[in-house]
C-alpha cells in the first residue's frame, strides 16, 4: 500500500496524538518516548498503511492493558508547578 503522507508527518501526527492522550499532567518527554518506543517499530506500523491515531490508540490501549496484568508501568506526572 503507497502512503500519501510521508513517515516524518505520519510520526507529527502520532506525537500529537500522544499529547493529547496525555493532557496536561502527563505531558513531557519521558512520556512521549516512552510511548513512542522504537523508531523500527513505528515506521513498520506506518507501512502497513495504519492511520497515526490508529497506532496511537492501539499503543495507549495496550499500555493500559499491560498495567492491569501487573506489569510495573506508569506515566510521569508533571511536578506541580509553585
Amino acid at each position: 500500500m503507497t502512503n500519501e503522507i510521508t513517515f516524518p508527518i505520519w510520526k507529527n501526527d502520532l506525537i500529537e496524538q500522544f499529547k493529547k492522550m496525555l493532557g496536561k499532567k502527563y505531558l513531557n518527554d519521558e512520556n512521549l518516548a516512552f510511548l513512542l518506543g522504537n523508531e523500527n517499530y513505528l515506521f513498520d506500523d506506518y507501512k502497513t498503511g495504519i492511520t497515526a491515531k490508529t497506532h496511537a490508540q492501539l499503543a495507549w490501549c495496550d499500555n493500559n492493558l499491560q498495567y492491569e496484568e501487573g506489569r510495573l508501568i506508569s506515566l510521569i506526572e508533571n511536578e506541580k508547578q509553585l
